[in-house]
């Protein structure tokens, strides 16, 4: 969904299990604009949540959060995992 204009404390408190070599990137995209926020990605293979506090900012309204993942291919049938779990917090934290 399209979010509401954001104040300059916005921020994403996000969490992130990454198994094997996998990674996730996250953007905030309207149209053909976008803002690069943050990449995970690495041998997280220790089986724990990892938490990430990334900065927003001011943005008008209409702007999108965007997340991709790219799973590591481990063999023709086994895929790495990525689960995410966040919470988008327009005023601050």
């Amino acid at each position: 969904p399209k979010l509401q204009e954001t104040s300059e404390y916005c921020k994403l408190s996000i969490w992130v299990h990454i198994s094997s070599l996998s990674s996730l990137t996250i953007y905030f995209t309207r149209e053909v604009n976008f803002k690069f926020l943050k990449r995970v990605s690495g041998d997280m293979s220790k089986n724990v949540w990892e938490n990430y506090l990334i900065n927003i900012g001011e943005f008008p309204a209409g702007y999108q959060l965007e997340m991709i993942a790219y799973p590591s291919i481990k063999d023709n049938f086994n895929y790495s995992d990525v689960a995410i779990d966040g919470k988008l917090n327009f005023n601050s934290f």
